[in-house]
């Protein structure tokens, strides 16, 4: 297997029983017994690491599909890494994964035929929202429709 698979393996591991902060550069490469230069090798540090982790998922919207089956599979997306997410939001790579829900908004709103600005906008807004309702643990389907619909208008998100 590839060195940098392995670490990203290693670091979901470890995320079971760590928090994000006392997850280390040393403590991966002691546990996998490889140096440190091989992990800088691969990553410029444990954040960058986290990137590559979500990038690797590769969640990106479906243009056969509506804004509220998309949102359906971003909120998939939000279980199926639920151990991942929840260390996340309990550290201070928080911004990570804000930053990964939003790329995802932000382009399902362009594939919905949004202008760029206007997709920028609502798409940190509609961010903010998700990350709040998953945090309270309320990111269920009536309750981000609720929440949705006070703030988009129907032809933003419908094709």
């Amino acid at each position: 297997m590839k060195t940098d698979l392995l670490i990203q393996q290693e670091f979901l591991k470890l995320i079971e029983t760590e928090s994000v902060e006392n997850i280390s550069v040393n403590l991966i490469c002691n546990n996998l017994n490889i140096k440190r230069q091989t992990f800088y090798y691969h990553y410029q540090s444990v954040y960058d690491l986290i990137y590559s982790i979500f990038y690797s998922i590769k969640i990106s919207p479906e243009e056969n599909k509506s804004f509220y089956e998309n949102i359906r599979v971003l909120q998939g997306f939000f279980k199926k890494f639920e151990v991942l997410i929840k260390a996340i939001l309990d550290s201070f790579a928080e911004n990570i994964l804000s930053e990964v829900v939003n790329s995802y908004i932000h382009l399902l709103l362009l594939k919905m035929g949004n202008k760029t600005n206007v997709a920028r906008f609502y798409s940190y807004g509609i961010t903010e929202i998700i990350i709040s309702l998953y945090k309270k643990g309320e990111l269920n389907k009536e309750k981000l429709s609720e929440e949705l619909k006070g703030v988009l208008k129907e032809d933003l998100i419908i094709k």
